[in-house]
């Protein structure tokens, strides 16, 4: 279904965010709240640049952390359980 907004390379731009949020990623969706755009047209565009802003930052930790482990700022915050095995 199309409602007339094309989304463009631009529109996924994180440079045009002027506030981040939060993103959470679950199994069967990813939700993002307080990011604002001073390009935005939608929530659909605020979205793309939200998530193309947390690709990146994954990405540069994952290379610092492969680089030299614990260079990056990942951790796990659940503890390991020897029953999901």
């Amino acid at each position: 279904m199309s409602h007339g907004l094309v989304m463009r390379p631009e529109h996924c731009d994180p440079s045009h965010l002027t506030k981040l949020g939060t993103i959470t990623i679950a199994q069967d969706r990813i939700t993002f709240s307080g990011f604002r755009s001073d390009n935005s047209t939608s929530c659909r565009q605020t979205g793309a640049q939200a998530l193309a802003w947390a690709i990146q930052v994954l990405q540069a930790d994952l290379a610092a952390d492969m680089a030299q482990p614990g260079g990056g700022k990942m951790c796990d915050v659940t503890p390991f359980d020897d029953d999901d095995e």
